[in-house]
């Protein structure tokens, strides 16, 4: 559904591009490869290594002032990223009370964002144009995946006598008693989004390749477990078009 929704938001914001006849308002679209990570905020957590994600979407740059050096900068876009952290405590098999301590799960995580951040640039330097941002960006989660690493994963092992959660849930032990919460992710994400790069402007003005870094950190905490906090962030390379 939010596939559909974008592809319509594409080409509505193409047949504006199209048609807009002024300089105060600009379309584009990107790709922006990342690497993303998972940084520990709880003592039964720990961050353990990187992720590989990618992301696409639409831009829009609307001049502020009505000078050329600054712009508002928004968009739509779908991005997926994630990171490894490690779990301490866990219990997986409740016929030999088994426990596998440092376990590794990986999370590949798929948001819609919509950052929204101030863009300064400077004055145009045979062609090119740098620009610097900075801004946040609300992200709502699409879907997402915990895969355990380092440890085996069965239905058999892994449930607690609750149907409800399912194989990639933590299992805790307390007091020989052994306790299952679920991995559920917040479905809403708030970031700290800061930017820089380069646009190198073709057909006489009027289009623009855009290249630059974004670094997006996360302040919203990830997991919804009162004992388990992290946070979620990535840096990514934003590569682009402007119509």
């Amino acid at each position: 559904m939010a596939k559909k929704y974008l592809v319509l938001l594409l080409l509505y914001f193409i047949t504006q591009a199209t048609h807009a006849q002024n300089r105060n308002l600009r379309f584009g679209l990107k790709l922006a490869p990342n690497v993303g990570w998972l940084s520990a905020q709880s003592a039964n957590i720990a961050a353990a290594g990187a992720k590989l994600g990618f992301g696409y979407g639409l831009m829009a740059d609307f001049r502020a002032f009505n000078n050329e050096k600054y712009w508002i900068s928004s968009g739509l876009e779908i991005n997926s990223y994630g990171g490894k952290v490690k779990f301490d405590q866990l219990l997986y098999d409740t016929v030999s009370t088994t426990a596998y301590t440092n376990v590794l799960y990986k999370y590949n995580l798929k948001y819609l964002d919509i950052p929204i951040s101030l863009k300064f640039k400077t004055n145009e330097i045979g062609y090119f144009t740098y620009y610097g941002s900075f801004g946040l960006k609300p992200s709502f989660l699409l879907g997402g995946l915990a895969g355990v690493e380092n440890a085996p994963v069965t239905d058999d092992v892994v449930r607690v006598n609750d149907n409800s959660f399912d194989k990639y849930d933590f299992r805790q032990r307390f007091n020989n008693q052994t306790y299952a919460f679920k991995d559920d992710i917040w479905l809403f994400r708030s970031s700290l989004i800061i930017g820089g790069g380069v646009e190198y402007s073709i057909n006489g003005g009027k289009n623009a390749i855009l290249a630059g870094l974004t670094w997006d950190q996360g302040f919203t905490g990830l997991f919804q477990d009162k004992q388990t906090k992290g946070r979620n962030s990535y840096i990514s390379l934003n590569l682009g078009f402007f119509f």
